[in-house]
């Protein structure tokens, strides 16, 4: 699994905070060689976190500045913005029962917009 710093096994039901991947060969990432970015977080922005633990005060999304750019991380419940670009995403396997927390980054991004991608250091 690309970027995962963590895997629990034998998870019998799927958090409500996972992404749930039925299909097994699906690890949440589009992969576009000789792009730009060759590897893209394709499962959007709706259960990122700040922090590997999954909680409604550490929820965060990716915006643009304003209409010409610029970029932040927002946390979703109290609205604070900072310029951090770490992010973590959890993903669920139900044939499996695994759970895996990946390890992501937000960027702006060439023409506009955000772009995810693993977090690979």
């Amino acid at each position: 699994m690309l970027s995962s710093i963590e895997h629990q096994t034998n998870i019998m039901i799927a958090p409500s905070y996972a992404y749930v991947m039925n299909n097994q060969s699906d690890d949440g990432f589009t992969y576009k060689d000789g792009e730009r970015y060759p590897i893209l977080w394709n499962k959007g922005d709706e259960c990122l976190f700040s922090k590997p633990e999954p909680t409604e005060n550490n929820q965060i999304v990716f915006k643009n500045v304003d209409l010409t750019g610029g970029f932040v991380r927002s946390f979703i419940n109290t609205g604070i913005t900072d310029e951090e670009h770490n992010a973590f995403a959890y993903v669920y396997y139900p044939s499996t029962k695994d759970l895996f927390c990946l390890a992501l980054q937000g960027n702006e991004a060439r023409f506009g917009g955000v772009v995810i991608e693993p977090n690979i250091q």
